[in-house]
């Protein structure tokens, strides 16, 4: 029988654990989730999803007329009856000029509105559905518009009104897009899904019906993608060092003004941006905004020079300034009070209302409880924005672009009506 040689057994080295690999964050790309569809990642495809989401929930405002403002800013307005002819006024007038004067009336509104941009749009589109001569427009009155609509011209003018509202909900889709890009390029940079899931939620909020459905606000949908653009194109500067990205930064922060006033948030949101997600030093935030604060300057300049101061009577009309009729004590409470119907119509906005008229929203006193919930719940709002401003969070952000708006509307700093 042989013998049995005894073979030496040399240990096993230890094998390696399995390291997961790092995150694509570290080479600057976003993170995927095996379980997501790669398509999903594609802007592409995004885009048409958010777009296609905003034609289904406003497609059927097509067959709407005209409503609230739309009679101050389209129907009532000779410039823009007047076409391309109309566009030199309404760039150099008050957006409400031509109603105030067919009432022998000036400015009623604090501030004035200076909004030319949506409404030189509509002129446009009145150049092709038919403007009306100069010469034959001394008053749009005098066409015999009004609300009945019942004349060959006025059924017109109806049907004009559909195609506005069909134009309306594809400057939304556009505005949805933009927004997408928006969230993917800067806040979201790392998570296009969130990019997604915040551009859906936005899209189907029903607050956002009024702005869709009233043709006028317009304003506010294109206030919103040159808001965005200004972002975009800011951001893109100091990635690319092409002079011309902060021309068009530039460029969209001034249209945007044109568009509506929310653009003055910019001085202190750009600043903010760069500091956050570019993770600029104070001092560059600083130097980076100054070329966008010669573009407020240079708005300021034309504003002030273009709108008329308010008529004194209209502080005395309660259509004008609701406070009218309150003291300086229940003035500042029910304004504070008011500011937690914006939160509350974010969370849930139910019931909405287009229009507040006398007394819907009844003066209150500081011994009222929405006064206290609201000043403690932006007090404590206010404390998280500076907690996520030194950790760099998109939520520093979030925060303060809502605080923001909501001082320029809650009339506790600019009278607003």
């Amino acid at each position: 029988m042989a013998k049995k040689t005894n073979t030496p057994v040399t240990p096993k080295k230890p094998q390696p654990s399995v390291v997961a690999p790092a995150p694509a964050v570290a080479n600057n790309e976003p993170v995927r989730d095996a379980l997501i569809p790669a398509w999903l990642y594609d802007f592409r495809i995004q885009a048409i999803i958010v777009a296609l989401l905003a034609f289904v929930l406003y497609c059927n405002t097509f067959q709407h007329e005209y409503a609230l403002d739309d009679t101050i800013v389209i129907v009532k307005n000779e410039y823009v009856h007047e076409g391309f002819k109309g566009v030199d006024d309404i760039l150099t007038k008050d957006a409400f000029d031509s109603y105030y004067r067919q009432f022998n009336s000036s400015n009623q509104l604090s501030g004035g509105r200076y909004r030319p941009l949506s409404i030189v749009t509509f002129a446009i589109e009145q150049q092709f559905f038919g403007a009306v001569p100069p010469e034959k427009v001394d008053s749009v009155l005098e066409r015999g518009i009004s609300y009945e609509m019942k004349a060959p011209a006025e059924q017109q003018f109806l049907r004009n009104m559909h195609i506005r509202h069909v134009f309306n909900v594809l400057w939304y889709m556009l505005c949805v897009v933009v927004l997408l890009y928006f969230f993917r390029y800067i806040t979201f940079k790392y998570n296009h899904i969130m990019a997604l899931i915040a551009a859906i939620l936005f899209t189907a909020h029903p607050i956002h019906t009024e702005v869709v459905a009233n043709v006028k606000s317009r304003d506010e949908i294109m206030s919103l993608i040159l808001i965005c653009g200004t972002f975009i194109y800011a951001f893109r500067y100091y990635e690319k060092k092409h002079k011309s990205q902060l021309v068009l930064a530039m460029v969209c922060l001034f249209l945007a003004f044109l568009a509506k006033e929310y653009a003055i948030t910019m001085i202190l949101l750009i600043p903010l941006a760069f500091y956050l997600f570019n993770e600029f030093t104070i001092a560059q935030c600083f130097y980076a905004t100054l070329p966008y604060l010669a573009v407020v300057a240079a708005y300021l300049k034309v504003r002030f020079s273009i709108v008329a101061p308010m008529n004194e009577s209209s502080d005395n009309d309660l259509l004008n300034n609701p406070y009218a009729n309150a003291d300086d004590t229940q003035k500042l409470a029910t304004k504070i009070s008011n500011s937690l119907n914006y939160i509350k119509l974010l969370l849930w906005p139910h019931p909405l209302s287009s229009d507040y008229s006398y007394n819907t929203i009844p003066y209150k006193s500081f011994s009222h409880w929405s006064v206290w919930v609201s000043l403690i719940f932006h007090g404590v709002l206010f404390r998280y924005m500076f907690y996520y401003f030194k950790r760099r969070s998109v939520m520093c952000f979030a925060i303060a672009f809502y605080l923001l708006n909501l001082l320029l509307v809650c009339n506790i700093i600019f009278n607003i009506g």
